[in-house]
């Protein structure tokens, strides 16, 4: 969005455009919480793909997952740390206090996803039924290097390309996939390092 901002003011979007990124991210601040454990699935897989409607008309209970260091979930943790990070970016200089607020989340979500290396797949059961990670590191990348774009420290920038090039080394050189989605942060990777 910060690319392209006077395009949302001409619109006349801007402020809509911060309101859903703020309900968002207020949903992802309360998932990472203090860092220790991070909810990362709201829903099973074969219920929610059973009813194509609103979660509001789902009956019964819903589960909640969650991730902690003894079941890691590093790419959908640092996935969660790079959207916050990244609108930190979109807030700065809009809304100091709620950037401030969203870099410290992201940060969270980056030392959670950091000190455990592991699949969110391999840790909650049902995602890997649906979901199924085929590597971390492109997400942990894409989180520092967002931090990177949110604070200016160049610690995090050489984070994001270390963890890269680990995500390209897992991938036998194929680091950039044809598509960008839950599975591959690759072409985002690209595009920050390139800045």
């Amino acid at each position: 969005m910060h690319t392209v901002l006077q395009g949302y003011v001409d619109a006349g979007q801007y402020t809509a455009a911060l309101d859903n990124i703020k309900w968002v991210t207020d949903y992802f601040i309360k998932c990472i919480g203090d860092g220790t454990e991070v909810v990362v699935q709201v829903g099973n897989g074969a219920q929610d793909h059973g009813i194509w409607g609103r979660p509001e008309d789902i009956k019964g209970p819903v589960p909640a997952y969650a991730v902690t260091k003894d079941r890691p979930g590093s790419d959908a943790v640092g996935a969660m740390g790079a959207a916050l990070a990244a609108a930190a970016v979109a807030f700065k200089g809009v809304n100091d206090a709620y950037s401030a607020k969203l870099t410290d989340a992201a940060t969270k979500a980056y030392n959670f996803a950091t000190k455990s290396i592991g699949k969110y797949s391999d840790s909650v059961s049902d995602a890997g039924a649906f979901y199924r990670s085929s590597n971390v590191y492109d997400d942990v990348a894409f989180n520092a290097l967002w931090l990177y774009q949110a604070t200016g420290n160049e610690a995090y920038k050489k984070a994001g390309y270390d963890y890269y090039m680990k995500h390209y080394k897992e991938e036998d050189g194929q680091g950039v996939w044809d598509n960008f989605d839950w599975d591959s942060n690759s072409w985002g990777d690209v595009v920050l390092l390139s800045r």
